[in-house]
């Protein structure tokens, strides 16, 4: 399989070990398969991260498999090693900050904060372009996430807990959202 540049059209070739013949080729338009996997792995990424499934290494997973597809032209090796830092800090302030040990019941309620923060910051940045979208989503998930773990009732021991789990919850979401807003970046000529 040889890509051609500039185009997500592929070449197959098949070669018979058994004939001198030449390979018999043929071109395929592959590429909006591809972009289409992308997406649902984005997508499935965003939405598994707050059962506490690896949705951020679904997703750097996809980005770096969707690069090496497309031959690293669509998505170059530098910005993946950043996004690959980010996932990677994104992990250790949920370990540092929760210890290891979430709740899932607060998980859920503290990530759906998250993402409707999310939801409701990028849509406020809309006046803002791009960096509205990004900044509006960040700190939407951030707010999201610490007026969820307000809203959790429990034991007075438990508020020093909810805290670290709102910001665990709000960076995990923000990395997902620069990670899926990375990957849409893609998509774009």
């Amino acid at each position: 399989v040889r890509l051609s540049r500039g185009s997500s059209r592929a070449l197959i070739c098949t070669i018979s070990l058994r004939s001198s013949r030449k390979p018999a080729c043929q071109q395929t338009s592959d590429g909006p398969l591809a972009y289409l996997l992308l997406a649902i792995a984005q997508g499935a990424g965003l939405l598994i991260t707050p059962f506490g499934w690896p949705g951020l290494w679904l997703q750097l997973a996809s980005l770096a498999l969707f690069g090496w597809w497309s031959g690293f032209e669509a998505i170059a090796g530098i910005p993946l090693v950043l996004l690959f830092a980010v996932v990677a800090l994104a992990e250790l302030i949920e370990a540092a900050a929760t210890g290891g040990r979430i709740d899932a019941g607060r998980r859920r309620r503290t990530s759906v904060g998250a993402f409707a923060g999310a939801a409701v910051g990028a849509m406020l940045g809309i006046p803002f372009p791009l960096v509205g979208h990004l900044f509006g989503a960040l700190i939407g998930a951030f707010v999201g996430s610490v007026a969820a773990a307000i809203g959790v009732r429990g034991r007075l021991s438990d508020f020093r807990d909810l805290g670290g789990e709102a910001i665990a919850m709000a960076v995990k979401t923000s990395a997902s959202i620069a990670v899926a807003v990375f990957a849409i970046l893609t998509f774009m000529p």
